[in-house]
């Protein structure tokens, strides 16, 4: 589901995107509000995304932890790239941190319940002449 969440969003599949939270999710980014729903969450990144012309997330799964019998916590490593429409030549570059919480569905696979994104560095970068 970590890296399903990702690829999705790359490629602007939004529905993919939806299966891998549970319907009552909770994701914070960068220190913004909280978003509380699968659907806010997905609405909102959707939404975020729609100056991108390109991204491309890079994700390393550091630590997967059991929290519980029906629960995990993750630790992923972030790195992406993104290109908006009105300036391709620019990149702007996010490192950051995931921490999630992830639960057993009723159907056996996992979905994200938690998500926090913290970024620590931000960078932009213009295309070599």
């Amino acid at each position: 589901m970590l890296l399903r969440y990702a690829s999705a969003i790359d490629h602007r599949q939004w529905e993919a995107l939806a299966s891998v939270f549970s319907a009552d999710a909770e994701g914070r980014y960068a220190g913004r509000e909280p978003l509380h729903g699968r659907d806010p969450i997905v609405a909102w990144i959707k939404q975020s995304c729609e100056p991108m012309a390109w991204q491309h997330h890079l994700l390393s799964v550091y630590h997967i932890e059991r929290v519980g019998p029906d629960e995990v916590s993750a630790l992923t490593y972030h790195t992406s790239h993104q290109c908006t429409h009105d300036d391709p030549d620019t990149v702007k570059v996010l490192v950051g941190r995931y921490y999630d919480r992830l639960r057993l569905a009723d159907d056996g696979g996992w979905v994200i319940s938690y998500k926090d994104f913290q970024v620590g560095w931000r960078e932009t970068r213009s295309r070599p002449s």
